[in-house]
Formats: C-alpha cells, sequence, structure tokens
C-alpha cells in the first residue's frame, strides 16, 4: 500500500479496456452510465481474500499473483 489509491485506479483503468474486448455490450452500459471501476477495488487490494474460503485455493492464488506481473490482479 503507498501514500494514496492513484496507482490502484491506475490498474482498475485497465479493467475496462478488457472488458471491452471481452464483452462490449458490458462495456457500453458502463460507459454509459459513467460507472468507474471501482467496484473492483476490494478484488486488487485485498487480493481476493474475502472471496475465497479455502486456505489453500488462497495459498495458490497468492504464489500465482506474487509470482506474475503486477497486473495479474487484473486479469
Amino acid at each position: 500500500m503507498g501514500d494514496s489509491l492513484e496507482p490502484i485506479r491506475l490498474q482498475l483503468a485497465f479493467m475496462y479496456t478488457i472488458i471491452k474486448e471481452e464483452e462490449p455490450e458490458i462495456y457500453m452500459a458502463l460507459e454509459r452510465l459513467g460507472i468507474p471501476p471501482f467496484f473492483a477495488i476490494s478484488w486488487i487490494l485485498s487480493w481476493f481474500a474475502h472471496d475465497l474460503s479455502d486456505l489453500q485455493d488462497m495459498g495458490r492464488l497468492y504464489d500465482f499473483l506474487i509470482a506474475s506481473n503486477p497486473l495479474a490482479p487484473i486479469y
């Protein structure tokens, strides 16, 4: 965690690029409504810890995220 959420905000902006490519209709709806990608901020900040109940799954995911590109949580 840094001094601000700016790096996280920049990472979240990449989500819209991915959504645009994979689900254009959803992207258009989000754009039309002006919804920022803050709906995913808890996933990025906690690396999905609050969504996983199995410690083994969480360990495997964390191993992947630590060993991967910093943008891996976005994908």
